[in-house]
Order: C-alpha cells, then sequence, then structure tokens
C-alpha cells in the first residue's frame, strides 16, 4: 500500500488492526476513530469498526459504521462483503 498525504499513517492503522485481532474492543474503536477523523476508512477497516463497536454495544454507531462498509465495498465493485454487510443492516431492521 502507497501511502499519500491523505492517507494514515500505517503503523496507526496496523495497531487498530492488532487491537482488533487481540479482541480489544474499546483501543480498536478508539484507534479506528481516531484515523477516520484524519481521512477515509477503507471498507475493511469500517466491517472491522462495526463489529468492536457492536461488541462494545454502540448499536447506532454500529449501523452507521456497517452502512459505511456496505456503501466502501460495493463502490468498489466487491459484491461478496457488500452482500455480508446488507445482510447484517437487514437483520437490524
Amino acid at each position: 500500500m502507497t501511502l499519500a498525504s491523505d492517507e494514515p499513517d500505517a503503523g496507526r492503522l496496523q495497531q487498530a488492526r492488532e487491537a482488533f485481532a487481540r479482541r480489544e474492543w474499546d483501543l480498536a474503536r478508539g484507534a479506528f476513530m481516531s484515523i477516520a477523523d484524519e481521512s477515509p476508512l477503507a471498507a475493511s477497516d469500517l466491517e472491522k469498526l462495526a463489529t468492536a463497536l457492536y461488541m462494545l454495544g454502540r448499536h447506532e454507531m454500529y449501523m452507521t459504521a456497517l452502512e459505511q462498509s456496505h456503501v466502501a465495498y460495493r463502490d468498489a465493485g466487491q459484491s461478496g462483503p457488500a452482500i455480508r454487510c446488507a445482510f447484517w443492516l437487514g437483520l437490524q431492521h
């Protein structure tokens, strides 16, 4: 991945992903949200943020992040992950 000036610091993004992998939900949430304040997250990172928010019981924020992930996957032509996000969104309504 080549970093442009508007992309997040690769080290911070890696830390967020590692916190997610360790199931440190609040740490992952904070890290992903901090990065998202500076630049857009990739669809897969938005999905990780959504999962962390769900695990923390932040339903409205979870729904927003999951919807953003769905749109990002769809716009990137990744139909499988987009459908998965749409499925989970549909279960919540």
